[in-house]
């Protein structure tokens, strides 16, 4: 006899790519151009460590500093942040639709949720504050030393939401994160 799966109540959305159109290579871009340095350098670098700053085993300034010195560009991290924090303020935009959704979901009584890989408080800060009133959880990689795709993540969510796996529906535009949610046991959709 097969068991009948949860009605959903929760949905757990990604935030850059899903909820937000960004993309990091914006900013790698910009700073490069700045500083007269090779971008595929600086993009090699940058995404190279970027995954320990987004697991908090580094802070952002580190990072950064770290991409800097190996792209040998004589600049501050606090420079490469500054450019970072612009270009996320201008170029950053919430996909409308998507925002309707969580209007939607919201106001029919779903529970929603956020996990994001990032490395910094000023754009989850962003995040949050333009989204505060819809969402119950914010799970910011940094804050947790946990990324997604690891199902440890969504495991730390679920127990923040107060869920179990077969009552949540989480989207994401990687396909590994939607892997990492289906192995912690909830459906996920790309």
């Amino acid at each position: 006899m097969r068991m009948a799966k949860s009605a959903i109540k929760f949905v757990i959305f990604d935030m850059g790519g899903v909820v937000f159109r960004w993309d990091e290579r914006w900013a790698i871009d910009v700073f490069a151009r700045k500083h007269k340095a090779s971008k595929r350098k600086v993009e090699k670098y940058f995404f190279r460590w970027l995954n320990d700053s987004w697991a908090g085993r580094i802070s952002e300034i580190e990072f950064l500093a770290k991409v800097i010195r190996a792209s040998g560009i004589s600049a501050s991290a606090k420079d490469f942040q500054k450019v970072w924090k612009d270009v996320f303020a201008r170029r950053t935009r919430m996909d409308k639709g998507v925002f309707s959704i969580i209007k939607a979901l919201h106001k029919n009584g779903y529970k929603l949720a956020i996990i994001s890989n990032t490395s910094g408080k000023y754009r989850a800060q962003t995040y949050a504050r333009r989204l505060r009133r819809y969402m119950k959880v914010f799970v910011m990689s940094c804050d947790v030393k946990m990324i997604k795709p690891d199902r440890h993540i969504f495991s730390y969510t679920l127990r923040k939401l107060q869920a179990k796996p077969d009552e949540c529906v989480f989207t994401d535009d990687n396909m590994k994160n939607v892997t990492g949610a289906r192995k912690a046991g909830i459906r996920a959709i790309r």
